[in-house]
């Protein structure tokens, strides 16, 4: 592993400055323990001794703390009989004879423990100016006076050397790994270590040592959760053992309680000098809150540790303290502290509390933790509810056997009728997506409308839920139709259900007014009945709203709501979350015309849901696979496009066939790689045939806008101008008029679409019009005209990332070419045999050699290779502009 200081560039500069001919004396690094400030010294003397100068080192340690010049005497002449002060100069006259110009470098390690004498002489080699000194001195404890002079009288520098921002955390860790951490792992190590240095760096190697860390599909992930190696361990024990016992309790009891109030800690006879004493040593902290003040940890990794240490039996005393000392109102998140301290004890009881908790966690998406108490909640005779808990948790978890055969025994049972009707919903959703089994969730949801009154409005919207992801919006729209939205006995959440199903269904069928409508009302009913609590209902609201938006044009609004999400799923560790909004954020780069910035998000949702058992993994495999695709079709890479279309369809399944159609838009961009325009076109037209089929209007519309980007607007625009009359929005006749003006070659309409475009921030679209502009202006001999809108087009084009498109490449092809005529160009110029490229097209050998001798004519060449040289330079041109990523951090491009 190598870090090359990575996140200590700010600290190594101003090291530098200082250093160099006309700085100061010496410099100070002071910091917590374990941020890196040996290290940095260890560099600053590396790079002296490369440049020549004379350089020493001294280890100040606790052992020679009390021996006068012990840290220093292979600095000090060994000449006997001197007084203090004579050794002082001796040891300074003898260093000023070391060779070279400049004063040698002297690095002083810890240099709180220097004994009096080394630290005077230290303190006379910086004042005589006889050497640079650097320092490194523990945030937390005190320096000699000599040492601390040096920079209270101006003699040098004092730079404080903090623990990693979050940011560099991430690239330090990628240095270390040589690679991306994923998100939900990288937010793991920096919560556990805040960004110290030496916690990073032991955490990584203990993790890779255990095997629980380790690359999957370009990205490193932890399989676990992080915990702390042998070596960090002893590390961190070593200060909680020299802690007294009064000490020692009160860090276990915050280690497994915090936050704690102080009346809890003086109620479990914890006195005020233990938490002073305590919070002097920097094993805990006090925080004021607006319920008073309350103790945490110092360092998470103080928890982590003294968690670790523990035996079965001091876990259940601190539980049993903790369960007498805390406030016995249960409220809020405290309910699931106390429900896991009475898991602790080994005999939990009051099962209403375990119930509580383990819906809490299941909120959370904690599943190991919700499991445990569901678990525990059903053993200690919880009931209906306990057991509904577990259901959910085992579903959730992937165990979606276990949980079929949990809520198959419950279905048996009495239960009031919107139990009943919760239970049947949850395992139709187990059955179709854990069990790809639709039919016997039909059944399913069939049997218990008929058995009860009241409910029927939880069945319909799982019926209309299963039917969005089908891929049959008229049919969600219609099943979920009838519940009623104000006052009619449905409760907040399943109205939230339906109008996620509308905004989902809706953007589809093209009603995208509606669509935004429905979205941004889930939103606002969900936060207005949350009480700022997080909840999956919440990430599946704001999904439905932003891709109403990404589908409106909405896209900076759509961003707010995307990076938000994706934040909170990557904090709250839920890899399918942050897997889905890693697909948006890519889907928002996709629409902005930035397919490398895309393709980087695809593969951090492919790396990030990795193997998770979730029932929604497939869906988002699929889905990332299948525009990762896209995004390398558009960058030129054919063979990743292939490769990662390949993928997505491994997933493909009826329950999923909302995704059918992107997936024929897909194949179309994956043909346009390969260089086969004609048949892309062909398949932007059969996607768009198949949604037509399903009533998805509004994906019809885009797929046709596809075949019109390729350049077959002819074939295209009769549906176009149909679907103008059906699909609402701002972009709808943006894209009918587009493909209008490209078939009737007009430039100057060209040209103003690409300024919509580019108004709206589809900056590739808005590329493309433009260079189709060109085109025609050049058809027309109108050469001014046809620089400038190419002008246009390339400097969109420069901000696209080294997008490659049929419609960006015409800038660059002879305008006298037909669209045939220049696929079989290229076809030439890549080598091809007329064979070869007649099979590859489906067409004649004939049609290919008259083709051939037209584009010769037209073109006044004779040899292939007259076309090779026309074509190769094109390409020279496309890839100045090439900067985009198309592996981001390599990794294989098949499914594991």
């Amino acid at each position: 592993m190598s870090d090359d200081f990575v996140g200590r560039e700010t600290e190594l500069s101003a090291i530098w400055h200082a250093m160099a001919p006309g700085g100061t004396r010496s410099i100070t690094l002071i910091g917590a323990a374990g941020v890196g400030k040996t290290r940095i010294a260890r560099a600053v003397l590396d790079r002296a001794a490369g440049l020549g100068r004379a350089v020493f080192w001294v280890a100040a340690t606790a052992s020679a703390s009390t021996i006068p010049f012990g840290a220093v005497s292979h600095l000090v002449p060994d000449v006997a009989g001197l007084d203090r002060f004579q050794l002082l100069r001796r040891t300074a006259a003898w260093m000023a004879t070391r060779p070279g110009t400049v004063p040698p470098v002297v690095v002083v390690d810890d240099a709180q423990r220097l004994d009096d004498a080394s630290a005077a002489l230290i303190h006379h080699l910086a004042v005589t100016g006889t050497a640079f000194i650097v320092s490194t001195v523990r945030a937390s404890d005190t320096a000699p006076d000599a040492i601390t002079a040096i920079w209270k009288d101006g003699l040098g520098e004092r730079l404080t050397i903090g623990p990693f921002t979050r940011l560099h955390a991430e690239e330090f860790v990628g240095s270390l790994l040589g690679g991306p951490l994923d998100p939900v792992s990288a937010a793991k190590l920096w919560h556990l270590s805040e960004g110290n240095a030496l916690f990073v760096r032991e955490l990584v190697r203990g993790g890779i040592e255990s095997g629980e860390l380790s690359c999957s599909r370009g990205s490193w992930r932890w399989s676990g959760p992080v915990s702390a190696a042998p070596r960090l361990i002893e590390f961190v024990a070593q200060r909680l053992t020299g802690a007294s016992r009064d000490v020692r309790r009160l860090v276990d009891l915050v280690a497994f309680g915090e936050p704690l109030g102080v009346e809890t800690i003086t109620r479990a006879g914890i006195r005020s000098p233990t938490v002073s004493a305590a919070e002097k040593s920097g094993l805990v902290r006090s925080e004021a809150t607006l319920e008073g003040i309350v103790i945490r940890l110092g360092h998470p990794l103080y928890g982590e540790v003294a968690r670790s240490l523990s035996t079965s039996l001091q876990r259940a005393a601190v539980a049993q303290t903790l369960l007498r000392s805390a406030d016995p109102a249960v409220r809020g998140e405290q309910i699931l502290r106390r429900a896991v301290w009475h898991l602790m004890t080994g005999v939990p009881s009051e099962p209403h509390v375990l119930v509580q908790g383990a819906i809490r966690s299941l909120a959370a998406l904690d599943l190991e933790m919700a499991t445990r108490l569901a678990d525990a909640a059903v053993k200690a005779n919880g009931g209906v509810a306990a057991e509904t808990v577990l259901a959910r948790t085992l579903v959730l978890r992937g165990s979606a056997a276990a949980g079929e055969a949990l809520l198959a025994e419950m279905e048996k049972r009495e239960l009031p009728d919107r139990d009943r009707a919760e239970l049947a919903a949850a395992r139709a959703w187990n059955l179709v997506f854990g069990l790809k089994r639709p039919a016997d969730a039909e059944s399913v949801l069939d049997r218990a409308e008929h058995r009860i009154v009241q409910g029927r409005d939880v069945i319909a919207v799982q019926r209309a839920n299963i039917r969005t992801y089908a891929g049959l919006p008229e049919e969600a729209v219609a099943a979920a139709a009838g519940i009623a939205e104000d006052g009619g006995g449905s409760t907040a959440a399943t109205v939230v259900r339906k109008w996620v199903v509308y905004a989902e269904a809706m953007s589809v069928q093209g009603r995208i007014n509606d669509a935004l409508k429905y979205g941004r009302q889930a939103v606002a009913l969900n936060r207005g009945t949350s009480h700022g609590d997080w909840s999956m209902s919440e990430d599946e609201a704001e999904s439905a709203f932003a891709g109403a938006l990404i589908m409106s044009g909405g896209l900076s609004e759509a961003e707010g709501i995307i990076e938000t999400a994706y934040a909170r799923a990557v904090e709250a560790g839920w890899r399918i979350g942050t897997g889905m909004w890693s697909v948006w954020r890519g889907e928002l780069g996709f629409a902005r015309g930035r397919p490398a910035t895309a393709a980087k998000h695809y593969r951090t949702a492919l790396a990030v849901v990795g193997d998770d058992s979730h029932p929604y993994r497939e869906w988002s495999m699929r889905f990332a696979w299948d525009h990762l695709a896209r995004a390398a079709a558009q960058l030129n890479d054919s063979s990743l496009a292939a490769a990662a279309f390949a993928s997505a369809n491994r997933y493909a399944w009826p329950g999923l066939g909302a995704l059918d159609v992107w997936g024929g838009s897909t194949a179309g961009w994956v043909a346009v790689a390969k260089g086969e325009i004609e048949h892309g076109i062909s398949l932007a037209l059969a996607a768009a045939d198949r949604a037509q089929r399903d009533r998805q209007s509004g994906w019809e519309l885009l797929a046709l806008h596809q075949a019109v980007r390729f350049g077959g607007p002819w074939k295209a625009n009769g549906r176009l101008a149909e679907l103008a009359a059906e699909v609402d929005g701002p972009l709808t006749d943006l894209y009918v008029r587009h493909g209008a003006a490209l078939a009737a070659d007009d430039s100057a309409a060209l040209g103003t679409v690409a300024d919509q475009f580019h108004s709206c921030g589809y900056v590739l679209l808005a590329a493309e019009a433009a260079a189709q502009s060109s085109r025609a202006h050049a058809r027309a001999g109108r050469t001014s005209a046809a620089a400038e809108a190419s002008r246009r087009a390339r400097g969109w084009a420069a901000h696209c990332e080294g997008a490659r498109t049929p419609a960006l490449d015409a800038l660059c092809e002879p305008a006298r070419l037909t669209r045939r005529e220049t696929e079989i160009a290229r076809l030439v110029a890549a080598g091809l045999t007329n064979r070869s490229i007649a099979g590859k097209l489906v067409i004649s050998i004939r049609t290919v050699d008259n083709t051939v001798a037209h584009i010769y004519d037209k073109l006044a060449v004779s040899r292939r290779q007259e076309l090779a040289g026309i074509f190769s330079r094109e390409n020279e041109q496309h890839s100045a502009h090439d900067g985009g990523l198309l592996h981001p951090y390599g990794g294989s491009t098949q499914e594991n």
